[in-house]
Parts: C-alpha cells; structure tokens; sequence
C-alpha cells in the first residue's frame, strides 16, 4: 500500500488531500523502502527471520483472509449504484473509482 501514495499523487494531482506534506515524492519513497526493508528483515537467513511453519502460517493466514475480504470488497462495491457509492465511498473516493 505505500506504493498507492507516490501513484495516487502522479495520477490524480488535483485531488484533494487531507494531509498535506513539503515533500511528497521523499515521503512516498521512504515509506516503500521502509515496507521494502521490513519484508527483507523477515525472510529467511535474516537476523530477526521467522520461524517455520508456526510463525509464517500466521503471516499467510492473515495474507489469506486480506485477499478473501479484498476480493469480496470489490465484488460488492461493482452492485453499488451511483448513489449508494456516494453515501458509502464518499467523494472523494467516488470521483476516483466512476470516472
């Protein structure tokens, strides 16, 4: 999801942000490295690796259950009508998925 920042800003410059900062395109990159260098901190031979298979079944259980509810997120987003998404997504964010 730190990848969405830097995009988002790129695709969309005149969208309305409710936090403003100096310097956007540092703190999008620093938040991918910093993503980048936790998912690098935990693989195996690191220092701080986690253990198998206790400790990555949970990593994978909780992967799974974001992907099972991502996908059903999107499958009841497509029923929603013009209205609806209004009153649900806001819209900012309506301006962005019905355009």
């Amino acid at each position: 999801m730190a990848a969405a920042f830097p995009v988002i800003r790129r695709r969309y410059p005149n969208l309305p942000r409710p936090y403003r900062t100096s310097a956007p395109r540092v703190v999008g990159w620093l938040a991918i490295a910093a993503t980048v260098s936790f998912i690098l901190l935990y693989l195996p031979s690191s220092p701080s690796s986690l253990v198998w298979p206790e400790e990555w079944a949970i990593v994978l259980a909780w992967a799974g259950l974001g992907v099972v509810f991502g996908l059903e997120l999107r499958r009841g987003a497509v029923g929603l009508g013009d209205g609806q998404s209004r009153r649900v997504l806001g819209r900012c964010v309506d301006d962005l998925v019905f355009r």
